[in-house]
């Protein structure tokens, strides 16, 4: 960090080789990660470092419905700031620092003069993964029919003359659960 030159953009291509992908991939719980690469641009102002990086991953994950590969790409902007303490008081020069809470996260601290491009980058790519992948061709099974005895909730149940009484909440007891009917309401016409 201490080799940027203020106002000055710096450029540097990265690409994760084969073991680093294989262990992103364990840490992200993808099923494979064929391909990560960023190109990454610095610039300095002042005892602030604003880094950009355009990340290019290609991604196994596993469908959450049919445990079927899903392949899926990610072209992504990410942008972070860090901030450079000078000096014994790191802490006071943090505390200089103006966060407005409708913009993007406060500066991250540069520690021993280095910024970690490839965690950020790391970083970045996992927040972009879709939490629930899902296969094309996956289907949930079609939900079961409602079984008056099977002690499922109802917007109504018919008693013995025929009236139709709306339930608020019912469980019904069923196979080792505890519930019943908490309340219901009687429907009058013209109410």
């Amino acid at each position: 960090a201490s080799d940027l030159e203020d106002d000055k953009e710096t450029a540097v291509a990265i690409a994760a080789d084969e073991d680093e992908r294989v262990a992103l991939a364990k840490r992200f719980d993808l099923a494979g990660l064929p391909s990560l690469r960023a190109a990454v641009r610095l610039r300095r102002s002042g005892s602030m470092i604003s880094v950009s990086a355009d990340i290019e991953a290609d991604v196994v994950q596993t469908c959450v419905v049919s445990l079927e590969p899903v392949a899926s790409a990610i072209r992504e902007r990410a942008t972070r700031l860090y901030i450079e303490a000078n000096g014994e008081d790191e802490e006071d020069a943090l505390d200089e620092v103006v966060v407005d809470v409708g913009q993007d996260d406060p500066p991250e601290r540069i520690v021993e003069g280095m910024i970690e491009i490839g965690e950020m980058v790391a970083e970045e790519m996992g927040l972009l993964l879709d939490p629930y992948p899902r296969h094309p061709d996956a289907a949930l099974p079609p939900p079961e029919e409602d079984d008056p005895d099977d002690g499922e909730a109802r917007d109504h149940v018919e008693d013995d003359q025929g009236d139709v009484h709306r339930t608020l909440l019912t469980a019904a007891p069923a196979k080792g659960r505890v519930g019943g009917t908490v309340g219901a309401m009687k429907i009058e016409p013209g109410v």
